[in-house]
């Protein structure tokens, strides 16, 4: 067993309150490359059409290829690909590509891996405390500051057209991918008068509502017309109004 493939990674819980964990195919991925990464300094050889290359790997990095990384997940590889530069916009990873691969660096693996991955007795803490004990009261508001900006940060990140196709595809329930997408595009991802935070929720309401292909949603019982009991004649100065 290769040595990057033994042994744990870290999970933090802060990761509940990320958009990352609030789209499942982000967060799909996402475990994946925290898997996929070296945590040691690594020298890699890599085919590179006839000839081969050497790449020097940090910790945290790991070489990507599209279609090995689509075989692993079990997706397209232009989904693979698309979710991956979702990950890099949100500043999850970064992404160096030439013509042959893709070196992917998790931009904050020294923080949360570096100090306890696969064994204890070789992964020495390379992240000492900075932080004087003397002062636990301002480290606090430090840290509660810092949670609050990264909850704000943990904005909705659009899906593709892939990833919407994807979706209703599996659920089988007829909603057409390019309408429910051209739609949200339209009303600037808003729900109501609320901004989107979950899509595939979003879809699931669809569905519930019966927007499908050649099928209109029914309307809510307040906006149906106004029905006549059996057997009630008008009187001769009826005269009817619709709505």
């Amino acid at each position: 067993m290769a040595a990057q493939d033994a042994g744990w990674v870290r999970l933090w819980r802060k990761s509940l309150n990320s958009a990352v964990f609030a789209d499942d195919g982000l967060w799909q991925i996402f475990c994946w490359c925290l898997l996929k990464a070296t945590y040691e300094p690594r020298t890699v050889p890599v085919r590179t059409g006839r000839g081969c290359t050497t790449v020097v790997l940090e910790p945290g990095q790991f070489i990507f290829g599209r279609y090995t990384a689509s075989g692993d997940l079990g997706l397209k590889p232009s989904t693979t690909w698309g979710r991956m530069h979702r990950l890099c916009a949100l500043g999850v990873i970064t992404i160096k590509s030439n013509t042959h691969f893709s070196v992917i660096t998790l931009v904050n693996w020294r923080q949360y891996q570096a100090d306890e991955v696969g064994n204890a007795d070789t992964q020495p803490d390379t992240q000492p405390d900075t932080q004087p004990d003397t002062q636990p009261d301002t480290n606090k508001k430090l840290r509660s500051k810092e949670v609050k900006k990264k909850r704000a940060r943990a904005t909705f990140v659009k899906p593709t057209i892939e990833e919407v196709a994807t979706y209703c595809r599996d659920r089988g329930k007829g909603i057409d991918p390019q309408a429910w997408l051209d739609h949200y595009e339209a009303n600037g991802w808003r729900v109501g008068r609320n901004a989107m935070k979950n899509w595939q929720a979003a879809i699931r309401t669809w569905e519930r509502n019966g927007v499908a292909v050649g099928r209109q949603p029914e309307k809510p019982d307040h906006l149906k017309p106004l029905g006549v009991a059996p057997g009630w004649v008008p009187p001769p100065d009826y005269e009817r109004i619709d709505p």
